[in-house]
């Protein structure tokens, strides 16, 4: 399914489709985040003994090439979280000022909610969910090595939150997708393409979507992301969502 897959990018970057294979082409970038409920930028990264840089896109995350980044005592004492710096960007749109309540619906491995917690006031909680059992105990492991305490991790369907409907500040979803940003990463990912997968894919997250809508308060706010470029999962979903809820 490889030509599917550059028949379809070609849709998506149209005169920037050079360019996009060039940068598949090219090396993964990595990158990392201060954990600063430890401490400021400055004296974390003071205490950091490889090469980084400030990416262009985020002041708050820094590009490395260093391979043994877990092993190091910036990592091991959660100072830092590694995460891919577009994977980084999300959580930096909402205002989370006034919020109390955050969900997070499809929490694991917990890039997106340490980044809100990073932000969040030390009164407010924020309920990090994984479906997945394994999945969750990565979770729990990344956010008790960072050493947040305003969070709670559930394994829970993703209905059993509806316990809390109506009552939520800010819900995040993550959404489980296509992967088609992720194929530098997983390159299996262009030989296992196909339109089936992209089709269930947004059956789920209109699914997810609606119950992201029931957990929001009156005048709540909802962060929808994905790691795909198709349009079935992101621009439709989007617009689908908003016929549907004109509020």
């Amino acid at each position: 399914m490889e030509i599917l897959f550059y028949e379809r990018l070609k849709t998506y970057f149209k005169d920037d489709y050079e360019l996009a294979i060039k940068n598949l082409e090219g090396p993964l970038k990595t990158s990392f985040f201060i954990n600063n409920k430890k401490g400021s930028n400055e004296d974390i990264l003071s205490l950091i003994d490889f090469p980084y840089r400030v990416s262009d896109y985020n002041i708050h995350s820094y590009f490395y090439t260093y391979s043994g980044i877990g092993k190091t005592k910036a990592y091991e004492l959660g100072l830092i979280y590694p995460q891919e710096l577009s994977a980084s960007l999300p959580a930096l749109i909402p205002d989370v000022k006034d919020v109390k309540l955050v969900v997070d619906m499809a929490a694991s491995p917990g890039g997106k909610s340490i980044n809100i917690l990073n932000r969040l006031s030390d009164d407010a909680l924020l309920i990090a969910n994984e479906i997945d059992y394994k999945r969750a105990q990565v979770l729990v492991s990344n956010l008790e090595r960072l050493g947040f305490d305003n969070v709670i991790v559930t394994n829970k369907e993703t209905s059993d939150l509806l316990n809390l409907e109506g009552q939520v500040d800010l819900v995040i979803l993550d959404a489980p997708c296509s992967g088609e940003g992720m194929v530098k990463k997983y390159p299996e990912i262009i030989s296992d393409y196909n339109i089936a997968n992209i089709n269930l894919c947004a059956r789920r997250q209109s699914e997810l979507l609606e119950v992201a809508y029931r957990l929001l308060k009156k005048d709540g706010h909802l962060l929808y992301s994905t790691c795909t470029y198709a349009f079935e999962e992101d621009e439709n979903q989007i617009e689908d969502f908003v016929d549907k809820h004109q509020d």
